[in-house]
Order: structure tokens, then C-alpha cells, then sequence
């Protein structure tokens, strides 16, 4: 394989979801096998989402890659989403469901360049906002209608970088959830401090809970993936347990 189909791998795979057998644990079966019940409280709907449903069939498994803030042009965008379709896309047999997701300018290019390859597109965040005068804003419509299939949020550096609380999160999920052909991958994990505290159940709780207040239990089972990783593994080398990740 040239250098050119390794970088192009690169992007694809190392990435922040890792899905396939042995790592399938770090993909929490929300969709399909593990359906969350969803029931009203007295408190309201925010309250109102928990797992106590029994697991299922194991579901798809997903290869995911974040782009992040690469690469640096246009032509490069374009050149590695064809490589991409080139060397990994139009599988046969039993594949992972396999996502990538490039920063904004390039999101129609690369729609344009994987068409037909199977491999999905997705967009790194989106506004909270649906129309109007709010510069730099990308509404979640205007995803749908660029071909785009998934929206990334909760990232753990939108979190950090940008003050992203949870309430957000679950906000832009509801706006993504009224474009019929939009789903999610929800991003979740704790800090190296929380884990320490021994709070990785409750800080993954919370941001589940509040990501996924607005949405009924058919959306979360059909449109929506939980994404599992911890703050403190993201560049280090290090990486959570199966146990860890299913707590």
C-alpha cells in the first residue's frame, strides 16, 4: 500500500469510536440491541432517560474517523475521501458501517467524492441554532441537505475548548432528530480526575442522560450511537478496559 492509502487509513481508523471485535465493548449497544427506556417524571422530561431495557442481538459494528481540523486544503480533502473510496469502500460481505467526518468546507466534496463507495458523512457539530443572523453557524438543515448522514456531538474537545455543557448537547440532538435523514453519535467520557474519584459511571450517566433528554426511546434505538471514550485516553496511548466501557 502507497504512503498516500496509508494516511488515507489513517484518517479513517484512528479515530475516536473503535467498534470492531476485540474493541466492540467501546461502542455501548444503545441502538438496536440495547433500546433505553425512556419514561416521563414528575420532574419533567429531562429526568426521564435510563437503561433498563435487556440487551439484544449484538448490532453493526461502526468505524468512525474525525477529521478534526485536517487536512489543510481542499484538493487534500478531496484526494484522500477518493482514496478512501478507492481502498476501503465497496466492501462486500459483513463490514463495519464505516463514517467519516471532515470539517465543514469539505463536507459536500467529500459526500460528492464517497457516493457509492458505502462509506458515510458526517459533520463535527452543528448550531443550536436553525436560521437566522448568527454568523458562522451551520444549522442542522443545512447538514441534511448537503447528503450528510451523521452529526459528532458531545466531543470531549468541544467540551473543553469550547464550554459545551450537556444541556447543548441534548438541544442540538432534538434539532438533528427533525431531520429525517440526520443521525447521531454522541460523544461521552470523563477527565482523568474524574476517574480517579471514581466517578466514570455518573459523569457518562449525566452526559447520556441530558443528550438524550429531548429524544423519544424509537429515536434513540434507531437513529442515535454512543461513542465511549475517556478524556484522559484521547493522545496519551492509553485505553479504557470492555468492563470499563459497558459499566
Amino acid at each position: 500500500m502507497s504512503s498516500r492509502s496509508i494516511r488515507a487509513m489513517r484518517y479513517l481508523f484512528v479515530s475516536f469510536l473503535a467498534a470492531l471485535p476485540p474493541c466492540r465493548s467501546f461502542l455501548p449497544e444503545v441502538s438496536r440491541s440495547h433500546v433505553p427506556s425512556l419514561r416521563p417524571s414528575a420532574s419533567g422530561p429531562t429526568d426521564a432517560v435510563w437503561y433498563d431495557a435487556p440487551p439484544g442481538p449484538p448490532r453493526r459494528p461502526i468505524v468512525a474517523g474525525n477529521w478534526k481540523l485536517n487536512p489543510s486544503t481542499l484538493a487534500e480533502a478531496s484526494d484522500l475521501a477518493k482514496l478512501l473510496a478507492s481502498n476501503i469502500g465497496g466492501q462486500e460481505g459483513e463490514v463495519p458501517e464505516m463514517v467519516v467526518f471532515p470539517p465543514f468546507p469539505f463536507l459536500h466534496p467529500a459526500v460528492r467524492d464517497l457516493e457509492g463507495s458505502g462509506i458515510k458523512v458526517g459533520a463535527q457539530d452543528v448550531s443550536l441554532r436553525e436560521a437566522g443572523a448568527f454568523t458562522g453557524e451551520v444549522a442542522a438543515g443545512m447538514l441534511a441537505s448537503l447528503g450528510c448522514e451523521y452529526v459528532l456531538l458531545g466531543h470531549s474537545e468541544r467540551r473543553s475548548l469550547f464550554d459545551e455543557r450537556d444541556a447543548d448537547v441534548g438541544a442540538k440532538a432534538a434539532l438533528c432528530m427533525a431531520e429525517r435523514n440526520l443521525k447521531v453519535i454522541l460523544c461521552v467520557g470523563e477527565t482523568l480526575e474524574e476517574f480517579e474519584a471514581d466517578l466514570l459511571a455518573s459523569v457518562v450517566d449525566l452526559q447520556v442522560r441530558k443528550g438524550l433528554s429531548a429524544l423519544t426511546a424509537d429515536q434513540v434505538a434507531e437513529r442515535v450511537v454512543i461513542a465511549y471514550e475517556p478524556v484522559w485516553a484521547i493522545g496519551t496511548g492509553l485505553v479504557a478496559t470492555p468492563d470499563q466501557a459497558q459499566a
